[in-house]
C-alpha cells in the first residue's frame, strides 16, 4: 500500500489514518499517520491489511489518497496439499514485529490435519502467550472454531491431529520482542477418538476412492459403555478370499485376537452390532488398488455405572433400532450413611426361564458381594428397599430372544434404623410416621413398612390416636397415603387404605399379623399418624377349622344378635392333612343355612386355595343379602381339602349361620 497524498491535521490523537497487519479490528497496528508527510510503502505480512479512517469534530483537511497493489511476499492463506511446511516469516531468521499470519487447512472428508513442529521454536514468553504466539484451532460442524494449541515460548509443542478435516493456525507477533519463529510439517491422518453420544466414520474420501498405504485406527467410547454400529449399504474395499489386501477390523475391549471380528472386505457390508466398549476400527490398505470404502452410523449407550445424586433413573441400554441382545451391566447406587434407597420399576421384560438361567436382573443390598435381596426375570413390577447406603444392580442378558429390559427410577430415603418401618414381634406396640427433623411434619419420599406379629391364636385390635395424611381428590389416597394389609404377601387382603384428617376407626384384623404402609411423596407434608395394636383374642372364634363325618355349626360373632362393626373373620376349613392316598379325597361341603348381611360393604366370601388341582370347577364366591343359600363346594390337593371363609362387616347386623 503506497500513500499518493496525505493532507491532515498534525494531531494524530484528532484525525489519522490507522494500519493494521490483518484482516479484523484487533490485528497487529503498523502504524498511525497524520499530518502532510506521506509514509514509506506498507507490506501486509498476509493476505489483508484494515484501513481506518478517524476525524474528529473539529477542522478539516484534503484527507488522503493511496493505492494497494498485490504482490508475492507475505504469511498465511488457504491450503489444500496433503502434506507440506507451513512456516513463520524469514524463519529461521528472526520474524518482524507487528505481524498476523492466518493459514487454513482443509482436506477431503475422512482425512485430519497432522501436525509436527520440527526444528527450532523460538516465540517470545510469556505467561499467558497474549504477545507472541502460535495458535491452533478446530472447525466445528456449526460453523465456529475451537482453540486447541496456543503455544509461545522456546519448547516444541507436541504433535496434534485436528478432530476434523479443517484446522486454522495463526500467528501472531506485537510491536517488541521477536524470536526465530517455528516451521510445522502438517500431513494427512485417519482416525482418531470418537466419544459423541452418535456420529458417523467414514474412510477418507468416501464415497470416491480411498488411498494408498493407510492405516486408521478409530476408538469408540469407552469403558461401561455400549457401542451400536450401522454400516451403510455401499460399502465397497478390495475384494479378496482372505481380505489379505484391504481390509476392516473391528475390536470390543482390548485389541487381541479373542476380541477381534473381520476382517472384511469386498462389496458386502458388516451386519449391525452392539459391542462392549470401547470399540476400535482399524482400516488398513496396500498400495495398489483403490475402491469407495465405507461409511459406519455409531451410537454410544451407557451402562452401568456409580450413581451418588439422591435420585435418578437406571434402564437397560436400547440402540435407536434394537434392543440389545448380550449384555452385562452393574449398577451401583450410593447414599448418604443415614439413608437407605427406595428402587421401582416402570416396567420389566426379561426372558422368563427357570431360576432365571439366561437373562436376569440381580438386585445386591450393598456391594456387589452382599446379601441377595432377588434375581428377577419375566415381568415383574416389584418395589425394592436396601437396609443400608448401597444398593447394587447387575443387568445380564444373554438370551437368543431380545429382550425389552426394564427401566426404573431410585430415591433415597429413610430406613429402618431411622425409624422408618422394621419388623414388630410382641403383642403391643405403637406405629408412628416419621419425622426427622422435628418439625411437626412427617418425611417427603417415604415408602416405611412395619410387619407386626402378634401372638399366635390370637388378632390384633388397631387405634389410630392421631391421623393427618396429605389427602387426594374424590379420597383416592394417591399422594400420601396409610395402607393396612392383613400380611405382607402382595397378594394378602387389603383392610383399608386412608388420608386425609379424618382418624380411622378401631378394626380387629383376622389374624395375629398386620402390614403397615406409609407412602408420601415430595411435597404437601402433614403432621402424620400415631396407631396403637393390641393382641387380643378372637370374637370370631378359632380360625382353622377340621372337617368330621359329622356337621359342624359355624356363625358369626353373636349370631343371632348384631355383628360388631369393622371385624375381619377368618376360617380355614381343612381336611384330613395326614392322608397320603391321591384317591382318599375329601370334600368339603359348605351349606349356608341362616343370612343378614346388607349389600353396600359386608360380606362373607368363600373361597378356594391357590393350589387346588381341579382349579376351574369352583371360583370364589360373595355371598350377601337376606336370604339363606345352599352352596356345596369342593377343593382338592394331594394330601387334604381347604375352604376358606374371610368376611368383612362395617354395620351391626346380624350375621349368618352355616
Amino acid at each position: 500500500m503506497t500513500f499518493d497524498d496525505l493532507r491532515m491535521e498534525d494531531n494524530c490523537d484528532k484525525d489519522y489514518i490507522l494500519v493494521r497487519n490483518g484482516q479484523n479490528m484487533f490485528s497487529p497496528v503498523i502504524g498511525r499517520f497524520c499530518g502532510t508527510h506521506n509514509p514509506a510503502p506498507i507490506t501486509s505480512s498476509g493476505y489483508a491489511l484494515t484501513v481506518i479512517f478517524h476525524t474528529d469534530a473539529y477542522g478539516s483537511a484534503p484527507g488522503v489518497k493511496m493505492h494497494t497493489v498485490d504482490v508475492q511476499r507475505g504469511c498465511g492463506g488457504l491450503i489444500h496439499m496433503t502434506k507440506g511446511n507451513i512456516t513463520s516469516p524469514k524463519y529461521p531468521s528472526r520474524y518482524d514485529n507487528d505481524v498476523e499470519c492466518v493459514w487454513t487447512i482443509e482436506f477431503v472428508p475422512g482425512y485430519r490435519v497432522k501436525l509436527e513442529f520440527a526444528g527450532r521454536f523460538d516465540i517470545e514468553m510469556d505467561d499467558s502467550c497474549s504477545k507472541d504466539f502460535v495458535m491452533v484451532e478446530d472447525f466445528n460442524d456449526d460453523g465456529t472454531w475451537t482453540e486447541a494449541i496456543k503455544k509461545c515460548g522456546p519448547a516444541n509443542p507436541e504433535p496434534y491431529i485436528s478432530k476434523n478435516r479443517k484446522v486454522r493456525i495463526t500467528f501472531h507477533t506485537n510491536d517488541r520482542i521477536n524470536g526465530d519463529g517455528f516451521n510445522i510439517v502438517y500431513s494427512t491422518a485417519c482416525g482418531g477418538n470418537f466419544t459423541s453420544p452418535t456420529g458417523e466414520i467414514f474412510s477418507p474420501n468416501y464415497p470416491n476412492s480411498y488411498g494408498d498405504r493407510l492405516n486408521c485406527t478409530y476408538t469408540i467410547g469407552g469403558p461401561f459403555q455400549y457401542i451400536s454400529l450401522s454400516f451403510e449399504s455401499h460399502f465397497s474395499i478390495e475384494s479378496n478370499n482372505e481380505c489379505a489386501y484391504d481390509y476392516l477390523k473391528i475390536y470390543h475391549g482390548n485389541i487381541t485376537n479373542s476380541t477381534e471380528q473381520g476382517p472384511y472386505c469386498g462389496s458386502e457390508a458388516p451386519a449391525p452390532r452392539t459391542l462392549v466398549g470401547p470399540v476400535t476400527m482399524r482400516f488398513v490398505t496396500d498400495y495398489s488398488y483403490n475402491a469407495d470404502g465405507f461409511k459406519v452410523n455409531y451410537e454410544i449407550l451407557n451402562c452401568g455405572s456409580t450413581l451418588t445424586e439422591p435420585t435418578g433413573v437406571i434402564s437397560s441400554p436400547k440402540t435407536s433400532a434394537e434392543y440389545l441382545k448380550e449384555v452385562d451391566c452393574t449398577w451401583q447406587i450410593i447414599a448418604p450413611l443415614n439413608r437407605v434407597i427406595v428402587l421401582k420399576f416402570s416396567n420389566f421384560d426379561l426372558e422368563l426361564t427357570y431360576r432365571c438361567w439366561h437373562d436376569y436382573l440381580e438386585i445386591r443390598d450393598g456391594l456387589d458381594t452382599g446379601p441377595l435381596i432377588g434375581k428377577m426375570c419375566g415381568n415383574s413390577t416389584t418395589i425394592v428397599k436396601s437396609t443400608g447406603n448401597i444398593l447394587t444392580l447387575k443387568l445380564h442378558i444373554s438370551s437368543s430372544r431380545p429382550a425389552k429390559g426394564f427401566s426404573s427410577f431410585y430415591h433415597t430415603t429413610y430406613g429402618i434404623n431411622q425409624g422408618c418401618g422394621g419388623t414388630l414381634n410382641t403383642s403391643s406396640g405403637e406405629i408412628q410416621s416419621l419425622d426427622a427433623d422435628s418439625d411437626g411434619f412427617y418425611e417427603p419420599n417415604l415408602d416405611c413398612s412395619w410387619l407386626v406379629q402378634g401372638d399366635i391364636d390370637q388378632v390384633l385390635r388397631v387405634t389410630f390416636d392421631r391421623f393427618d395424611v396429605e389427602p387426594s381428590r374424590n379420597g383416592t389416597c394417591v399422594y400420601d397415603f396409610v395402607e393396612l394389609r392383613e400380611d405382607i404377601r402382595p397378594d394378602s387382603a387389603i383392610i383399608g387404605r386412608y388420608c386425609g384428617s379424618s382418624v380411622p376407626t378401631a378394626m380387629i384384623t383376622s389374624g395375629s399379623r398386620l402390614y403397615v404402609i406409609l407412602h408420601t411423596d415430595e411435597k404437601n407434608n402433614k403432621a402424620g399418624f400415631k396407631l396403637r395394636f393390641q393382641s387380643v383374642a378372637s370374637p370370631c372364634g378359632p380360625s382353622t377349622l377340621v372337617i368330621t363325618p359329622e356337621p359342624q355349626t359355624l356363625k358369626s360373632p353373636n349370631y343371632p344378635n348384631t355383628y360388631p362393626m369393622n371385624l375381619r373373620c377368618r376360617w380355614t376349613i381343612t381336611g384330613n392333612q395326614n392322608s397320603t392316598n391321591w384317591h382318599n379325597r375329601q370334600m368339603v361341603q359348605l351349606a349356608i343355612n341362616q343370612l343378614d348381611i346388607p349389600c353396600g360393604g359386608d360380606y362373607i366370601e368363600v373361597q378356594k386355595e391357590i393350589w387346588a388341582v381341579e382349579e376351574d370347577r369352583f371360583r370364589d364366591r360373595r355371598v350377601v343379602g337376606s336370604r339363606p343359600n345352599s352352596t356345596k363346594c369342593a377343593s382338592y390337593t394331594r394330601h387334604l381339602g381347604r375352604l376358606n371363609l374371610p368376611s368383612l362387616t362395617r354395620g351391626k347386623i346380624r350375621g349368618l349361620c352355616c
